[in-house]
This record gives C-alpha cells, structure tokens and sequence, in this order.
C-alpha cells in the first residue's frame, strides 16, 4: 500500500495541515514566508 504525501505550500501556522493529515496523507514538509508562522508551526 502506497502512503499518501503532500507539501504544505504557504502553511501558514499549521492549521489546514491537521485536517488533511486526519483524512489519512502525510506531510513531507512546509514552506512559508513568515518566521513566526515557521516557529508556530513546528512546535
């Protein structure tokens, strides 16, 4: 069985990321602009 992936694009503090992981894919990473969005986002 493959494991689904994505790449969060403009993730922000995270958020849009948790529903997506609950409907079953995994991150492989993130990316955005913000410093503090990155820090929000990776506690």
């Amino acid at each position: 069985m493959k494991i689904k992936t994505f790449l969060d694009l403009c993730s922000g503090i995270g958020g849009g990321r948790l529903d997506i992981e609950k409907a079953g894919l995994k991150s492989i990473g993130y990316s955005d602009t913000s410093k503090l969005a990155v820090c929000t986002y990776t506690l």
